[in-house]
């Protein structure tokens, strides 16, 4: 009986401590720098993903400086943004500028210089978010638009760990952490 009530309790606190990806994620539609609508679903994938979003230019050289330790980390260019590692779940990479002002004119002169400027391979990994939700922006608890936040999303759309801010090795352990096999 009391193993029973344990495992009720130890259940209900795992689901009341996990954030699920809803609300902010589900309304909000992202864009492929070649112009095609993504949902969350399509950027998961069913997989762990990690997202890098930067909700203004400000927080684009903050970002840069995530690019070099998420790749040696997370990114095999072998399997098209996924890496497969045997201590880690499968991670889709996806670098999200948000895109406040300008519409369709901002996202296409974005896309046009990304082209221009960023390999192949990367592009796919690149999701333009036209303007984020306040849903969203809640559910990420964005304090400081000028720093990056970085997420992991689990493979069922729930928020496995966020960092926000200049590149820590610290930070960078506790994304590796969220992506181990349980």
């Amino acid at each position: 009986m009391k193993a029973t009530l344990f495992f009720i309790l130890f259940l209900l606190n795992f689901a009341l401590s996990s954030e699920t990806v809803g609300q902010g994620f589900g309304q909000s539609q992202f864009q492929s720098v070649e112009g095609e609508a993504l949902g969350i679903q399509s950027i998961t994938k069913g997989q762990y993903a990690l997202l890098c979003i930067a909700f203004r230019p400000e927080a684009e050289g903050m970002l840069a400086e995530w690019w070099l330790p998420v790749y040696q980390n997370f990114i095999s260019r072998k399997t098209d943004g996924f890496v497969v590692v045997e201590e880690i779940e499968p991670v889709s990479v996806w670098f999200m500028p948000v895109l406040e002002k300008g519409g369709k004119t901002a996202a296409s002169a974005f896309s046009k210089k990304a082209k221009a400027a960023v390999e192949e391979d990367f592009l796919k990994m690149i999701a333009l978010l036209p303007k984020p939700s306040e849903a969203l922006l809640k559910e990420l608890d964005v304090k400081d638009k000028k720093a990056p936040i970085l997420v992991v999303i689990g493979a069922e759309g729930q928020i496995l760990e966020k960092v926000s801010g200049a590149f820590d090795a610290d930070k960078l352990a506790l994304l590796e952490k969220a992506f181990l096999k349980k």
